[in-house]
Parts: C-alpha cells; structure tokens; sequence
C-alpha cells in the first residue's frame, strides 16, 4: 500500500471517529443540565392518594387518565417510584427537602420541619425564580412546615375541588407568565372520602347494580381506634367515607377511579392552558402523588396509612422537558420521591447548599452504568420498611423485632411473609442484609431540632377530620 493510500485511510478513519463523537453527543446532549438557562419554569404536579396502577401509562386498562398518558408519551415514565410515607405528612416534607423522615422529622400531623431545613421553594426563591403554591388543602403546607419560600400561597375556606385548584393555576400563570416561576399544585382527588362530579360518576358507575347479598360486601366501621391520627378502614369501610350506603366494592373502586378521571380532566385543561401561553417550551413538569391508596388490599378499605405496602407507597413519577429530555422514554429502576428535588436544582443548574438523601435522576435518565441501585427506605408511624426492586423487608414492630420480608418479584401483591416461615439460603442473605440496613436507617439520628407546631388551630383540625386523617 503506498503513501497516499495510508495517509487518504487515516484521513478517513479521522473523519468517522470525530462523526461518532458528535452523534453520540448529540444523542445525550438532551439530557445535560442547562444551567443559567434565560428562562425555565418549573411546575410540580402532586394528586393525593393517586395509585399508579390506575393510570393508563401503568398498564390500567378504564380510561382514567388520558391527560396524564400524553403527558406520559411525551416525556419520561419511572415504573418504580417509591414514596417516603403512606399517608401525606411524612411524604411531603420529603418530596420538598429531599430528605427521609428521620432527617426532616415529620411522622404525623402536628410535626413540622425544622427551621434549618432547606425547602425546594426557599432554594428556587434565592435562585431568582417567583414560587407559588395552589394546595387543595391550604392547611398542608402551613401545618407540615412547607409554606417557607413561596411568595404566593393560596388560601380558602374548604378544601378545593380539582376545578378550582386548575382555575387559580391559571390565574396565577397568566399574572407570571413573563417569570421563571416555580409552581406547586396539589390535587386532592382521588382522596377518600369519594365525591367525583356527576358526570365521571355516571361514566364509572353506570353498569355496576347494588348485587345485594351477591356483591362483595364489607363492613361499615364507625372508627377504627387502633391509630391515634389516622381513621384506617381495617376490615371495613370507615363511616366517614361511605357514599349512598353502599358496601359493595365494585363501587368504590369505581368512585375512586371516577376521581382520577376528574383530577386528569382538570390537569389535561392546565396543561394545553400552559401550551397555549407559549411556556410549555421552557417548562419542566413532574407529577407524581404523595402516595397511593388501599382497595381492599392487606384487608384495608378505600384509604391510607397504616401499612407499608406498594398500593401505598409505590406511586406514579412523570418527567417532562422538551429541551432535555426524550419522548417517551420509560425506565425500570428503582428511584425515590426524596430524588424529584434534586432532579430539580440539577436541571436548573443549581447546587444543593446542604446535603440530601436524595440523589439527581439526570445520570439515570442518560443511561450512564455508574448510576446506583438506590434502596428506598419509607415510615409509617413506628413501622420502616426497605425496598429494592426484588426485596422488601418491613418492620411492623421494633420493640417486638417482628418482621415481613417479600419476595417482589415472585410475590408483587405481598401476600406471602417470607419471615414466618423456613428461609431458603437467598432468603437468609437478603433478610440479613435488608435487617441489616433497616436497622441502620432506623438509629439515624437527627441532626436538627424538630420541635411539633403550635396546637393546631379548629381550622386545621376540621380540614384534616374532612378527610378522615383526625377522629
């Protein structure tokens, strides 16, 4: 081969290597963070006691949600969420300061953050962005500690219906349009008790005849007293959330899922709202729910709390941001809700001031090997459980050191406790590591100073009776 040829053969082998380098760049360019961007909107879309499993990005097959599914197709789908508590007031905190509840410290209500914690609304604030909060239930934020760095916080007399929460969305983005703004909307439906509008009523529970004595019938409970915050439906359906008298259970879910289907009606309004002011560009949107709801699973009916099962704390996550993300890009890994935070300041371009337990997604999104296998850790009063895509270990009592330990994968609806029985060899190696690790979380202590909130007002207690959280 002589000179020409060799130097014509380098010469292209150089031409090729550099063309690989800029396609496989522009393959992940969409996924690098975009600091000091001239203008990003932030929206976080939190519906309360949302299953994922009930929307059909998950696989449900009613039409639920088919503004939420093209939210879905247009953006990122995580297929193992993993809230940090089974009812709302541990799970907010940690979705807003990216910490677990031992480190923000808020168990029930009458906790309250710590004055030293950072919250995602104070860290957008400094940052330059106007920040606002349209709660369905105002009280949230102000008992929980969260109503810190908002400049805008919507107040009310009742708790707002899915209507209402999208119409003052509206107004406020209409007033800010011209702001990188960060916006909080919380949708209280589909939380019990059931009252969808007639007309997702009607399109859900039209086929289903009260069978009587043919029907899956349970209790109705006036109370349940086993948990001094939390009404819990064990064995029945509490009184307070009893719709018509029924007690079949075709009709509940029915409800439940006529609920979704107005809170979706209401975010699919807000977001072509959004489209139409021209901001859908420069908006990042994430939804999500604080945590799911028990049908019936574990003998719970129609609410929350009590447990640490996944039909309440495994939850939908959807990520969507034209300027750096794909279309449609569903992933399996196990992320948690502390990760929406600094998923958050990392796409903005913003540098946590403080440590967090939660980690940014971006690395996961782009596919990079080095991300790590996260275990998400969740609290239910004195009840901690650990979970990874396979395993999950609860510890329903630590004075009594009980345990269940499931088999995910071979068991998803948690219906065997592999603890009361002979452990295999795999088994013994994962209940020791997952003790192992559970203990260790459950000695974290600490580094700040959680003091309860003032007594809560009549106001706050009459909000939260309303929705079965206070007897």
């Amino acid at each position: 081969m002589n000179i020409f040829f060799k130097k014509r053969i380098f010469v292209l082998s150089c031409a090729a290597a550099i063309l690989i380098f800029i396609v496989s760049r522009a393959a992940f360019i969409h996924f690098r963070p975009l600091p000091h961007q001239p203008k990003l909107n932030i929206i976080l879309i939190t519906v309360d006691a949302l299953r994922y499993d009930h929307l059909g990005c998950y696989g449900y097959k009613r039409n639920t949600s088919p503004n939420i599914d093209k939210l879905a197709k247009e953006g990122i789908v995580l297929t193992q969420a993993i809230s940090q508590g089974s009812f709302t007031a541990p799970s907010l905190p940690s979705i807003m300061t990216a910490r677990y509840p031992n480190r923000h410290g808020v168990k029930a209500w009458g906790d309250s953050i710590d004055k030293s914690l950072a919250t995602l609304a104070q860290i957008l604030k400094k940052n330059g962005f106007s920040t606002a909060s349209i709660c369905a239930s105002d009280v949230f934020a102000s008992i929980l500690g969260l109503d810190k760095g908002f400049d805008s916080l919507s107040r009310h007399d009742d708790n707002l219906v899915a209507g209402e929460v999208t119409r003052r969305a509206i107004r406020w983005l209409k007033d800010n349009r011209s702001k990188n703004f960060f916006l909080w909307l919380h949708y209280l439906e589909p939380h019990e008790p059931y009252g969808p509008p007639q007309h997702t009523k009607k399109e859900f529970t039209a086929n289903i005849i009260d069978k009587g004595k043919q029907a899956k019938l349970v209790p109705i409970l006036a109370k349940d007293p086993s948990d001094r915050d939390v009404y819990g439906a064990i064995g029945g359906i509490a009184k307070y959330a009893v719709v018509d008298g029924r007690r079949d259970m075709e009709f509940y879910v029915a409800l439940y899922d006529a609920e979704i289907k107005y809170a979706d009606e209401q975010i699919g309004i807000f977001l072509e709202k959004l489209k139409e002011m021209g901001l859908e560009e420069n908006t990042l949107i994430i939804l999500s729910a604080d945590h799911g709801e028990s049908l019936g699973d574990h003998n719970l009916y129609f609410t929350h709390g009590q447990f640490l099962y996944d039909e309440l704390i495994r939850v939908p996550l959807i990520i969507k941001f034209k300027k750096l993300f794909p279309a449609y890009k569903t992933i399996d890994s196990q992320v948690r809700l502390i990760d929406v935070m600094p998923t958050i300041l990392d796409i903005a371009g913003i540098r946590p001031s403080a440590k967090t337990d939660g980690v940014s997604l971006l690395p996961l999104i782009s596919g990079k090997s080095s991300f790590p296998q996260l275990c998400a850790f969740s609290d239910f009063d004195v009840k901690k459980s650990i979970r990874t895509p396979e395993w999950k270990l609860i510890c329903t009592d630590p004075y009594g050191g009980e345990y269940e330990l499931y088999n995910l994968k071979d068991d998803p609806k948690e219906s065997v406790n592999l603890a009361k029985g002979n452990l295999t060899a795999e088994e013994r190696i994962q209940f020791r590591f997952l003790k192992q690790k559970l203990n260790d979380y459950s000695k974290q202590e600490l580094s700040i100073s959680v003091k309860p909130i003032r007594v809560l007002s009549e106001r706050a207690r009459n909000k939260l009776k309303s929705l079965g959280y206070l007897q």
